[in-house]
């Protein structure tokens, strides 16, 4: 099996040259990145700033990608450590997209007097636990989904482009042919993308605004008593 370097390569009549090979790695690259991406609630939601946000992500992703994968996994163990809080306080129904939800500053609480209206943040999940009526105004898992805009197609385009490409690598070796430096590069995005895609699985997808959840209000003390730093605006790790 020859290691010698070569340079453009043309499309040959039966197997891959430059084009093909480049093709196929750039695509591969590009759907794992986009679509394995669960980004929290944004501080803002116009379209302009999405759209930045998005393609910022993207870019992370493709240059680093393994910090993709450890932000997943990051977010997998605060999720289950909240579902793990939300099951201690009796809250038998929750699920880890609840939890995943509520990590990720989905909820907007208000009481019905309009006195306080605060996005849920990570220093006051535990707060938000603990208390039965905030518990019981927590908005149903259905609607959740509903609120999340799952890419079904796109991740099925993504596991088919995976798929190909991992059964074209391991062709390749069992005839003995050289793998290229780029294939071997792409196994490591979707081995990486496999990874965040089973660490975000439970998690919402796309959601551009909070849900509001309205107290009662026997709670229009809600947030006296914590520290200041918690009341403010903080920036998500999203953005």
């Amino acid at each position: 099996m020859s290691h010698d370097l070569v340079g453009y390569t043309p499309e040959p009549n039966a197997g891959r040259g430059t084009v093909n090979i480049l093709w196929t790695c750039l695509a591969t690259v590009f759907l794992c990145t986009y679509t394995v991406l669960h980004l929290d609630v944004p501080s803002r939601s116009d379209k302009w700033h999405l759209i930045r946000r998005k393609i910022k992500w993207v870019a992370i992703g493709v240059l680093v990608p393994e910090l993709i994968a450890w932000i997943a996994f990051d977010q997998w163990l605060y999720a289950r450590r909240t579902w793990k809080l939300m099951r201690q306080y009796s809250w038998s129904t929750a699920t880890m997209l609840d939890a995943h939800f509520l990590a990720m500053q989905g909820i907007s609480v208000r009481t019905n007097s309009g006195t306080v209206q605060r996005t849920i943040n990570k220093e006051m999940v535990e707060q938000f636990v603990k208390i039965e009526e905030y518990r019981k105004a927590f908005p149903p898992v259905e609607l959740i989904r509903d609120k999340s805009k799952t890419d079904f197609l796109g991740k099925l385009m993504t596991c088919l482009q995976i798929l190909w490409f991992l059964i074209q690598v391991l062709s390749r070796k069992l005839q003995g042919h050289d793998v290229s430096l780029i294939d071997v590069s792409n196994v490591s995005y979707v081995l990486l993308a496999l990874l965040s895609f089973g660490f975000w699985a439970e998690k919402p997808n796309d959601i551009s605004q909070p849900i509001e959840v309205d107290l009662p209000n026997s709670v229009d003390n809600f947030g006296q008593g914590w520290p200041s730093s918690w009341l403010r605006d903080h920036p998500h790790d999203s953005e």
